[in-house]
């Protein structure tokens, strides 16, 4: 089985492709290549790394099936949550949801590094997980780390829809009732990074003048995230 299961992964990813999804014996899996430059080398063996601390602290990631130095596979572990959330045009239900995962990573002394809206799952069952762990943080994870993921989590919301302050209301809401340790230090990553509210503004016009309707806006988010962890 895991000889026919490595052969499928690299058939997957004889394109070139870093990560690509295939079926074996009726499962879904995902594989990502050790390939490229030497950080990304690096990366690779921090995810496996992450992925297995993370799955012993209880964490919801996906479960590894193999692990090689040319690739490793891992279970599907459910939909994209950004696909989720905006075919349901953003539920703040949904967005609760991810925010107390978020909490229960954090207090678990560990830190996601990237956690956008499409580093994040939900399966059929409604529960949420958590993706590509290159630059994630096991234990103990410095709390600098915890409150950028924090800061990232709001900027990824607000760059698929800026308007929608109800729902990083509502995040920030759960983040604090439930106890999440690194509020704190969201807002101080945030003011000692004031000078991004400038070097935005042409970035953020260029994406108003050239990115079509539904897409990222980015760099338009810069300042009303800034603005959102000063409040």
């Amino acid at each position: 089985m895991v000889h026919g299961l490595e052969q499928a992964a690299l058939d997957a990813l004889a394109s070139g492709a870093r990560v690509a999804a295939f079926e074996f014996e009726n499962r879904k899996f995902w594989a990502k290549a050790n390939t490229g430059s030497a950080r990304n080398r690096r990366y690779y063996h921090n995810e496996i790394n992450c992925l297995k601390a993370f799955f012993q602290a209880g964490i919801n990631v996906p479960e590894l099936a193999l692990v090689t130095e040319r690739c490793f596979v891992t279970i599907d572990n459910g939909s994209e949550f950004e696909t989720c959330i905006r075919a349901e045009n953003l539920p703040v239900l949904l967005v609760k949801s991810a925010m107390e995962a978020v909490v229960g990573l954090h207090r678990n002394g560990l830190s996601h590094g990237g956690l956008h809206m499409r580093n994040m799952t939900l399966d059929k069952s409604g529960n949420i997980g958590f993706l590509d762990l290159e630059k994630a943080s096991g234990k103990p994870a410095t709390r600098e780390a915890q409150g950028y993921d924090l800061v990232v989590f709001i900027w990824s919301l607000l760059s698929i829809d800026i308007s929608r302050t109800d729902l990083s209301k509502a995040a920030k809401s759960v983040y604090l009732q439930k106890n999440g340790p690194a509020w704190e230090a969201a807002k101080l990553w945030c003011r000692q990074r004031k000078w991004m509210r400038i070097a935005a503004k042409p970035l953020a016009w260029h994406e108003r003048r050239f990115k079509a309707s539904g897409k990222y806006r980015r760099y338009a988010a810069v300042p009303a995230v800034l603005d959102f962890f000063e409040a």
